[in-house]
């Protein structure tokens, strides 16, 4: 949003910034969607953003976004190294201890 207020004036003609502008592209919206309702609602020509609705729907989002994005990193901060050793333990197959192997092989002899 902020690209908009510093660098809007550089393109366009006065018209096209006031109809692809914040508050130009949310009036757009806002008719649309009076546009489609129905005819017979009550009080439809009222309708308005609310900023504190906005605010609070601001700040759900924002607290959701961190949670999916703390705990994560929360949980990837204490890795549990021996534990998921000793649970995996047994259960490769030839195929795989060989790929390891070549694998291993092939990175040695790169750095030879």
């Amino acid at each position: 949003m902020k690209d908009s207020v510093v660098y809007g004036h550089l393109w366009g003609t006065p018209e096209t910034r006031a109809l692809f502008s914040d508050e130009g592209r949310t009036r757009i919206w806002l008719d649309i969607i009076v546009a489609l309702l129905p005819g017979n609602m009550p009080h439809l020509i009222d309708i308005q953003l609310n900023g504190r609705i906005l605010a609070a729907t601001f700040a759900v989002s924002c607290a959701v976004g961190l949670a999916v994005g703390v705990i994560p990193a929360h949980h990837a901060l204490r890795p549990r190294l021996a534990d998921d050793l000793r649970a995996s333990a047994g259960t490769t197959r030839a195929t795989a201890t060989w790929t390891r192997s070549s694998l291993v092989a092939g990175q040695i002899a790169l750095l030879a």
